[in-house]
């Protein structure tokens, strides 16, 4: 259970658990869950039902039934996509026949690291599954020789995003009608192709709610009430330094990958036997693909997470534009980008060493996992409903209560399930973490037990900014009352 969940961890792993639990689909933790689902019954409907579906059968089919299960299946996606995209960087380089030296060798480990610690499993994003499949189609794209074999298995892979994520799947069917353009020479196999890639992932995505017993029309209606509460809170007020600290880790990949693939298409475009038809298709998919990455992942930069699934194509087109000879490289030389590529895995691997760093103090400050569970469970709440802090959230494996959310004075923000469970007004106790970005010590409310850590280690790595996020379980207890809307 490290690192701690937190952030957007509370909507897809509470979810996963109880569909495995169950079979149900469905949230009791998330703040404004009830208000995304059109019939008010808290099912989960804020994405499509393919991560839950898919992770919630594989625990249901070991009896696997804790949020520590969760976390164990998470990471073997995020190991098998790494080792996937592994093998893809090591196909790409014999395809150019290129021999590292030290210089290019060092490249690719950190490369290859830096798409391992991308996201960590307790991050818990739909992400997860839509790197995985976004890998073994890069796999399948570099090598099965058939054309036929090789497009139904990338078809398959597109159509499978769209029950992870509509983002993702929209921007993946445009990269494919991208390489739809460069891979197949008639344009009524495109055509089909392109007919063939609808068909299915219109398929796959209506099983994926008859699965888990949910209507379509709800759960596109959940994913609308979605998308609008989202937009709402984005913040729009980020400066350029802040919007740019959400794409550091992978911006630099992303550019130079949007290079390569320009020249791809400007050669493309140049290239006189290939037809003006061609060229046009070519260049309005390479349009739609520009959009849907500025709708998705770019109007705002609190929203880029949906341009996370893609980061194995943007590291193997960034490695194909430092390494194809048949580049010109701007007049620079092949060891400045070999250059720049190292530093942009260095510094997508900054915040993961971090973590790995803390990891002593995680054990020594007593807050772990299992310590906090403990306490968690001796405290008793006297029958007031109760909010937590994400990673507090992890210790209740009932889901007895709802996700702790302070307002801009610090009081607290009543859920629905707050108010399906009373009228005017309510008991809550609240389960703050101490390190938290969102643990803001409640309005007018008793401090009933305190567990925050007593490492002595503990204010000096918060004097030196590397405790922003949460580093381990600890938690202080308020009482108080809340006042509902009328």
């Amino acid at each position: 259970m490290y690192p701690v969940p937190d952030g957007d961890a509370i909507g897809p792993i509470p979810a996963i658990k109880a569909y495995a639990m169950s079979g149900i689909l469905e949230n009791k933790l998330f703040l404004i869950e009830s208000t995304i689902d059109p019939s008010g019954m808290g099912r989960y409907l804020a994405y499509p039902p393919g991560m839950p579906l898919f992770f919630g059968s594989l625990m249901s089919i070991y009896s696997a039934k804790s949020y520590q299960d969760v976390i164990i299946l998470l990471s073997l996606a995020r190991c098998a996509s790494t080792f996937i995209f592994a093998k893809v960087v090591i196909l790409m380089i014999r395809r150019r026949s290129y021999q590292p030296n030290l210089l290019g060798t060092l490249l690719v480990l950190l490369l290859i690291a830096s798409n391992g610690f991308f996201l960590f499993a307790s991050n818990g994003r739909s992400e997860i599954l839509s790197i995985l499949i976004v890998s073994i189609a890069l796999l399948a794209t570099l090598s099965i020789k058939p054309q036929l074999q090789r497009h139904g298995c990338i078809q398959i892979c597109v159509a499978l995003l769209f029950p992870v994520s509509i983002a993702n799947g929209l921007i993946g069917a445009c990269l494919y009608c991208i390489y739809l353009v460069f891979d197949l020479d008639k344009m009524h196999k495109r055509i089909l192709f392109f007919f063939v890639l609808l068909l299915v992932s219109v398929i796959i995505f209506v099983c994926s709610y008859v699965l888990v017993g949910i209507p379509v029309r709800d759960g596109l209606g959940g994913i609308m009430l979605h998308a609008k509460a989202a937009v709402a809170g984005y913040r729009l007020e980020l400066s350029f330094e802040q919007s740019l600290n959400f794409y550091k880790t992978w911006i630099i990949f992303g550019f130079l990958a949007f290079i390569q693939l320009s020249l791809y298409i400007v050669g493309f475009l140049r290239n006189k036997t290939k037809l003006w038809p061609d060229k046009l298709v070519l260049l309005l998919t390479f349009s739609t693909f520009i959009f849907l990455a500025y709708y998705f992942g770019g109007r705002f930069a609190s929203q880029h997470y949906n341009l996370y699934a893609f980061l194995p194509i943007y590291q193997l087109f960034a490695l194909e534009f430092a390494i194809n000879p048949s580049n010109k490289k701007f007049g620079l030389p092949r060891k400045l980008w070999l250059t720049i590529l190292l530093l942009a895995s260095f510094i997508a691997l900054l915040q993961p060493l971090q973590i790995i760093f803390l990891y002593p103090y995680y054990q020594v400050s007593g807050s772990t996992y299992t310590n906090m569970k403990s306490k968690y469970e001796t405290i008793d709440t006297g029958g007031c409903h109760v909010v937590y802090t994400v990673g507090v959230a992890m210790l209740d494996s009932n889901q007895v209560g709802s996700l702790y959310e302070p307002d801009d004075l610090s009081g607290i923000v009543p859920t629905e399930r707050m108010k399906r469970e009373a009228y005017k007004d309510t008991c809550v106790v609240a389960f703050v973490q101490e390190v938290n970005s969102y643990a803001r010590t409640p309005r007018d409310m008793q401090l009933i037990a305190d567990f925050n850590d007593r490492s002595r280690y503990t204010n000096i790595l918060k004097s030196l900014r590397l405790l922003k996020s949460p580093k381990g379980y600890s938690f202080s207890v308020y009482r108080g009352k809340v006042k509902l809307p009328s």
